[in-house]
């Protein structure tokens, strides 16, 4: 965890150091009268330079937003629902999420007999509409690990290429 935040932060702080030198230096029209050429080679490779750390911070950004999701969403999923972090793929969950809603809808409107008095049902419905929260909840969070994924893969490709 230290790591990822100290990888973020000092990403952060030279993508900031890029920016302001690129700034600076675009914005100085004294070394632009000296030498027009030189300028506009500084100006390109400080631009350049930027557009690193740019990706390099992005980069960073994306493994801690990630590891936070991954130890902090995981641990949160316990602490809330009492139970392990299920697995699956999007689809399933997607799939799970569609079938507690249908779930809650069936009982809500009367499709489905129920065998007890007003207050167990609305105890139901209550325990349904959370198992239906909770369904969204982790394809929320599949998705995002699937972005994150699709997201490093597409940078990763990207870096080769250069």
């Amino acid at each position: 965890m230290l790591m990822a935040e100290l990888e973020y932060d000092r990403a952060y702080e030279a993508y900031l150091d890029a920016a302001e030198a690129f700034k600076t230096c675009r914005d100085g029209y004294i070394p632009y009268l000296d030498d027009k050429e030189a300028y506009e080679e500084e100006v390109v490779r400080l631009m350049n330079e930027m557009d690193a750390a740019e990706d390099a911070f992005l980069w960073a950004k994306m493994e801690y937003y990630e590891f936070l999701d991954e130890e902090y969403g995981r641990s949160y999923y316990w602490d809330t629902y009492g139970e392990p972090y299920p697995r699956g793929t999007l689809d399933e969950f997607k799939a799970y999420a569609a079938q507690a809603k249908k779930d809650y809808d069936d009982l809500a409107l009367g499709r489905v007999p129920f065998m007890g008095d007003k207050e167990d049902l609305a105890s139901e419905l209550e325990r349904r509409r959370e198992e239906w929260r909770k369904a969204v909840d982790l394809c929320d969070d599949e998705y995002d690990r699937v972005y994150f994924d699709k997201l490093r893969k597409k940078m990763t490709n990207s870096q080769k290429k250069q």
